[in-house]
């Protein structure tokens, strides 16, 4: 029996997920296929466009055996983080041979030198990153030059370049640092991305990014969006979709409120300065983000910066994500037909398994460290849910509310 493992956002679900799924069985010849999905709220810091119970149902309309709930302050970290939360836990499910991703680039003995370098960090990599910094370099340009002196590679330094900045290279040298660094025995499998990226606006053929159909959902363009999805999600992508606007309001009276800027993971002294000098002008939240734009910090860290203040979420985030014993397991769902691959966890996981949320989530002691990140994970589903409502007319079920036959598809 072998079990791959998959760290995902589904936002949305697409035809290029469902060919990875394909391509993962056909590869493998895998009993099942194990998600770690981004709950409510996505990596770049902003909301999913669905709620977690609905994506994570596609993934298992479209293949996947059990997807599990990564929270959110895990799932709106740094790719760094994010990359090790899932890793983490595919660690800890103790049956998943290999974890499988997307890279525009498929060479695992490049990026693996690089997942090498940025884990270890050479006494080389320090000084040169350091000087680069001082030079007035932005932070990926001084660490592309620090990685050029000190890697031994066939590749021109232009090419190592774009393998460094490519965005799903990136992820995915996040994911080799964290089977390295945690010593996991699970096997890399790296699928190329013959795509233009996650980020692309371009299609090919039947395969769109996620931002290109989220773009043709925005302007109303669902007969586009028809032909880069499954026929049986097309259905669930065509209600209201939660929009990071939406959550405007909410953004401005938390900053005008609480001025602690700093207090907040991702957020430093220079860009705390940057929010308080820029507050005055507020009029959204994703034209505020263009105001606080520096050369130092991407659109998308100050997005997840922002949200993080909005959702609570502190700089103790790191320790949390690092320690193993703050993990816990939440099915969002799972095939009818695989049932028995939760004996199969129950009996290996080495974190505990949530089955009664609402008894898991009573039988914790208030100053418990799982019970903390529950709180956040729950208040910010709750705000979720809440907007949800309002704007799209959807009321959802949340942790507490629903029953496990009900993720089962």
């Amino acid at each position: 029996m072998s079990v791959v493992g998959i760290i995902a956002e589904y936002n949305p679900f697409h035809n290029g997920h469902k060919y990875q799924i394909e391509k993962i069985k056909s590869m493998t010849e895998c009993d099942d296929i194990v998600v770690v999905m981004s709950g409510n709220f996505v990596q770049r810091g902003v909301p999913a466009i669905l709620d977690k119970y609905t994506r994570a149902k596609m993934a298992i309309k479209n293949g996947a055996s059990l997807v599990l709930e990564m929270p959110v302050t895990a799932s709106t970290s740094s790719a760094e983080l994010f990359a090790h939360y899932g890793v983490s836990l595919l660690n800890c499910l103790g049956n998943v041979d290999y974890l499988c991703f997307g890279a525009e680039n498929d060479d695992i003995d490049i990026l693996s030198q690089i997942a090498d370098i940025l884990l270890n960090e050479p006494m080389e990599f320090q000084k040169i990153l350091a000087e680069q910094l001082s030079a007035g370099n932005s932070f990926p340009v001084a660490r592309s030059a620090a990685i050029l002196q000190c890697l031994n590679s066939v590749y021109t330094d232009s090419e190592i370049i774009k393998i460094i900045n490519s965005p799903n290279n990136i992820l995915a040298i996040e994911y080799l640092k964290a089977l390295k660094r945690t010593k996991s025995n699970i096997v890399p499998l790296i699928i190329k991305r013959t795509d233009k990226g996650y980020s692309s606006l371009e299609v090919s053929g039947e395969y769109a990014s996620a931002t290109s159909i989220r773009n043709m959902l925005e302007t109303g363009d669902y007969q586009s969006v028809c032909h880069y999805v499954p026929s049986n999600i097309y259905s669930d992508l065509n209600t209201g979709l939660l929009k990071t606007n939406m959550f405007s309001d909410i953004l401005y009276s938390r900053l005008l409120t609480d001025r602690n800027y700093t207090a907040y993971s991702d957020v430093s002294e220079e860009l705390a300065n940057r929010i308080s000098n820029s507050l005055s002008g507020f009029d959204e939240f994703e034209s505020f983000v263009q105001k606080i734009h520096s050369k130092n910090y991407t659109d998308s860290h100050n997005t997840r910066a922002l949200m993080h203040i909005l959702l609570g979420i502190t700089n103790n985030v790191p320790e949390w994500i690092f320690d193993v014993s703050n993990y816990y397991l939440n099915v969002l769902a799972i095939k009818n037909t695989n049932l028995s691959i939760l004996n199969d966890i129950k009996k290996k996981s080495k974190i505990p398994f949530v089955s009664k949320f609402g008894t898991f989530y009573n039988s914790l002691e208030y100053d418990n460290s799982i019970r903390k990140i529950l709180d956040i994970n729950i208040d910010s589903d709750r705000l979720y849910n809440y907007l949800s409502k309002k704007y799209c007319g959807k009321t959802l079920a949340d942790d507490f509310t629903i029953n496990f036959k009900d993720k089962i598809v």
